[in-house]
């Protein structure tokens, strides 16, 4: 899951749950399948993940609730 994933790692988007509202969400922000993001933090206290996404060179906040639905798995490109 994306919130496993540690600061400063490289993690390539692997898959969703498949739920409308979170699609829609994803969509809005324009995550998709495929995307590489470098992990910047995790909040302490919210648990929301921000992240680079190094496919299109945008930052993002993730949600805590959405991060637990997307499943990330390594890069082999490490930035």
């Amino acid at each position: 899951m994306l919130t496993d994933a540690k600061d400063d790692e490289v993690v390539v988007v692997n898959r969703f749950i498949d739920n409308h509202d979170l699609l829609t969400l994803l969509g809005d922000i324009k995550l998709d399948i495929g995307d590489r993001l470098k992990i910047v933090s995790h909040d302490p206290f919210e648990g929301s993940v921000m992240v680079q996404n190094l496919t299109d060179k945008k930052p993002l906040t993730i949600g805590y609730k959405t991060a637990h639905y997307v499943f990330v798995k390594s890069d082999d490109e490490q930035v």
